[in-house]
């Protein structure tokens, strides 16, 4: 299931990664960064109830960078705004100047947990309002979800944060839904060092409050700086292992958009055999795991039998944490998950960038 999701959203994201670099107008540009913020949003809720273990092992790894909260905020509200309108519900979002335009922080996790919450009351008020009401409270920032709808039982708000858990049965059946946005939306917030609490009476309404720290882009300035001045541009030859086609195809646009030398085998067999001809052309492999005729774990095994040592790294849909241990157990010297981030992809090719200049300079003594 983790594979036959994440395999479009690879091709989605990127294709949208490319297409935002062909010259489109100011209004196209506007439209493919909220396509593109949303597909984030979809692969963050996928990635959760995929691996829902790991949600509730605490071993989520938050992905900051500098972001602009105040926008992260207008977008979800004006995404759910339209719904509440449908519902003939006065919708409201209400964001304190004071609040700073940057923090570090992780954009897709905020924005999920805003929709989470705002969707609930937008979807659980018939009669009144719902308002989104954020500011500046000391040294964080406090978004609360404010709605007139059916509101929570006293008995069941102790359990409204536990793993598909409804305050009734009558609620899935009416509304739908698993029962995973609040426990996860709890998740998140705790593991940003924040806290979220309810206030509900029933049918009377809810609030929800969070409150994040502020953390501003400033503390990470000079880390950023150096990085990006140790930059390498050292170009690496890779041979990608991609049955899909057009997976190939985002693979390579990403690939060569940095610099970077491809060249694409349809399967394992392919692969080692391009290998077995001369691997010291090769700087680095990134191989599917699941291809026709021989998948990327066979094609793996085989290659390390044969005392091939060139780096290999699994490019695949299948991204559970027990998937990553059987990878490095055969050989692989890494992981890298679909849909690509453009980070992550960055910190891999950079390490391996990194590695062949080291060997170029040793060479050289």
């Amino acid at each position: 299931m983790s594979h036959e999701i994440r395999t479009p959203l690879n091709a989605v994201l990127g294709l949208m990664e490319s297409l935002s670099l062909s010259g489109l107008n100011n209004k196209q540009n506007l439209w493919l960064s909220q396509m593109d913020q949303s597909a984030h949003l979809l692969l963050t809720i996928i990635n959760d109830i995929l691996d829902l273990s790991r949600i509730e092992s605490g071993s989520f790894r938050l992905f900051n960078s500098d972001i602009n909260v105040v926008e992260s905020i207008r977008l979800v509200a004006d995404q759910l705004a339209p719904q509440a309108t449908k519902n003939n519900v006065q919708f409201q979002c209400e964001i304190d100047d004071a609040i700073p335009k940057q923090i570090y922080g992780d954009k897709n996790r905020i924005a999920q947990v805003l929709f989470n919450l705002i969707g609930n009351a937008v979807k659980f008020t018939s009669i009144g309002s719902v308002r989104v009401v954020a500011r500046k409270v000391d040294d964080n920032i406090e978004i609360a979800v404010i709605d007139t709808g059916i509101g929570i039982a006293k008995d069941a708000q102790a359990n409204i944060f536990n793993p598909f858990h409804q305050a009734d049965g009558s609620i899935t059946r009416r509304y739908g839904g698993t029962g995973l946005g609040l426990a996860i939306s709890q998740h998140l917030i705790e593991k940003m060092n924040g806290s979220i609490s309810l206030e509900s009476e029933l049918g009377t309404g809810s609030c929800f409050k969070i409150s994040i720290p502020i953390i501003y882009p400033s503390l990470k300035s000079c880390e950023a700086d150096i990085k990006f001045k140790n930059k390498s541009d050292c170009s690496l030859n890779i041979l990608l292992a991609e049955d899909s086609n057009t997976n190939q195809l985002v693979a390579k646009l990403m690939l060569e958009r940095r610099g970077h030398k491809v060249a694409i085998t349809n399967n394992g067999k392919e692969a080692i055999n391009v290998l077995l001809q001369g691997h010291n052309k090769f700087d680095l492999v990134l191989m599917d795991i699941s291809m026709p005729i021989l998948d990327g774990l066979e094609a793996t095994k085989q290659l390390r039998q044969r005392k091939i040592s060139i780096p290999i790294v699994a490019l695949t849909a299948n991204a559970m944490q027990s998937d990553q241990k059987i990878y490095h157990d055969i050989g692989m010297d890494g992981f890298l998950a679909k849909p690509i981030c453009s980070n992550e992809l960055d910190a891999l090719l950079e390490k391996y960038q990194e590695l062949k200049e080291n060997q170029q300079s040793e060479s050289t003594i």
